[in-house]
């Protein structure tokens, strides 16, 4: 077990799924975190998120 968890330690990637929009105004913050490896868009929750009915929207959230 504990071979299998040191192994676990340096083969796990964390990855944090940006789903709303204060994920996405604050996606270097979480970035900076240690131990982040990656951030990921979740495009439905996002675009649900923002009030929109469709991942591809036609128009800038800016």
């Amino acid at each position: 077990m504990a071979e299998h968890l040191g192994t676990a330690r340096d083969e796990t990637a964390l990855i944090c799924q940006i789903e709303d929009p204060d994920g996405v105004m604050n996606h270097a913050g979480i970035a900076a975190v240690e131990g982040v490896d990656a951030l990921f868009i979740g495009r439905a929750d996002l675009a649900v998120s923002h009030g929109l009915d469709a991942s591809f929207a036609p128009r800038s959230l800016r």
